[in-house]
């Protein structure tokens, strides 16, 4: 009597992008993880927060929601994947106001209060939808860990100018 692997499980992976927001570079660190069905399919969920600090007149934000992947070549020690991410976010503005003329002002936030003649402030939080979808080169190491790299673009309908971007990730999946 033989048994056949459906190649169905579950996959864990831990995820870093780097991408452009407001006019810079910035990373995102977080992770998806779900349920694979036939070794080809991908249904979960996932979550990605900014990882620099905050400087003044930028944008701070967090973003997740639902995944799903079509893996391409999944017997292949190379593969390809279409990757995507559709969901909520989350932004914060911070803000730098000059006092008395002075056109340099930099205020460090942690800190508070004045500093080289200015004043920092919050802005409202904003909810918006976020989809990201991403085309990713798989390397297969034996059948529970897989080296993934890729390309997207992240797309909002956030009011805040230029949260969307191209994006490049990296991430190790362990399971199916």
């Amino acid at each position: 009597m033989s048994r056949t692997s459906t190649e169905d499980g579950f996959v864990f992976a831990p995820d870093f992008k780097i991408t452009e927001l407001n006019h810079r570079t910035t990373g995102f660190g977080g992770f998806y993880a779900g349920a694979v069905f036939s070794g080809q399919f991908l249904i979960g969920g996932g979550g990605y927060f900014q990882l620099d600090d905050w400087d003044h007149n930028s944008e701070q934000m967090a973003y997740g929601g639902l995944v799903s992947e079509w893996r391409l070549f999944h017997n292949s020690p190379v593969g390809l994947t279409l990757h995507g991410l559709a969901g909520y976010g989350q932004a914060q503005a911070t803000y730098v106001y000059a006092n008395g003329g002075h056109d340099n002002v930099q205020v460090d936030p942690r800190h508070g209060g004045y500093y080289g003649g200015g004043y920092y402030g919050y802005g409202p939080y904003e909810g918006f939808f976020v989809a990201e979808p991403e085309a990713q080169i798989v390397a297969r190491f034996g059948h529970s860990m897989r080296l993934v790299g890729g390309i997207g673009y992240r797309f909002t309908t956030s009011d805040f100018s230029n949260l969307d971007g191209v994006s490049g990730s990296i991430s190790i999946q362990f399971g199916r």
